[in-house]
């Protein structure tokens, strides 16, 4: 782990964790006995930074990197009690400025999202994204492998690895024990509709027709690269 240093309110704290893979090759001859066994170990290092505010939940950052300078901000700490919001930028040479503040417990809620022909609801763990928000914090904002928390990599039509706004926020409602218990006895998408009273039309948006999901400030240094090259 590299060590966490303090200064005019910014922490830098970055967590690398190593994953090894073992890869078995197996060849065996004609007669059926074993010809040979090959044993190959492959090391993976994924960055990830640990919150300032209970050093408990590591926030995966390892798509953030891609050679440029970027930000990111309003991200909310994992873990169920902290709450902690986390924001602060990537550099080229693999190191990250964090900020962190902390915020009032606020209503949750419960958000219902489209991909072409698939919904999602996703539990707004943290807090209710206002419709009015939903644009920036779904579309702009949010990274979809934080959305699908176990994908590890995802592409847009035009190759880019990080592609901001192919998932459409459609509605939103608090989290109250009532709409959780309707989301709980596995409802049909017809009632789910009727709970997020919501025809199922994502809420409208330009995003991400233009670069193909890509930031608009990469797309910028990127469309510069190419002119300078």
């Amino acid at each position: 782990m590299v060590p966490s240093d303090v200064a005019d309110g910014q922490a830098r704290r970055v967590l690398h964790r190593r994953d090894v893979i073992i890869v078995d090759n197996v060849i065996t001859s004609e007669v059926g006995y074993l010809e040979r066994i090959k044993r190959m170990a492959e090391i993976t290092t994924k960055r990830f930074i640990v919150c300032p505010g209970c050093g408990k939940y590591h926030h995966p950052v390892e798509h953030l990197f891609d050679g440029t300078e970027r930000t990111f901000w309003s991200w909310n700490c994992g873990t169920e009690d902290c709450l902690t919001e986390i924001s602060g930028a990537v550099h080229p040479d693999g190191t990250i400025d964090v900020k962190s503040e902390i915020k009032e417990k606020r209503q949750r809620g419960f958000a219902l999202l489209k991909l072409r022909d698939l919904y999602f609801v996703r539990e707004e763990k943290f807090v209710r994204i206002a419709p009015e928000r939903a644009d920036y914090f779904y579309h702009s904002h949010q990274c979809p492998t934080n959305l699908l928390h176990d994908v590890v990599k995802m592409y847009g039509p035009d190759g880019e690895h990080d592609p901001h706004g192919m998932i459409r926020y459609v509605a939103g409602i608090d989290d109250t024990p009532e709409t959780r218990a309707v989301l709980e006895t596995n409802p049909t998408l017809r009632q789910v509709m009727e709970l997020f009273v919501t025809d199922g039309d994502p809420i409208p948006t330009d995003w991400p027709e233009a670069d193909g999901g890509l930031l608009p400030m990469i797309a910028a240094w990127r469309r510069d690269e190419v002119k300078k090259s």
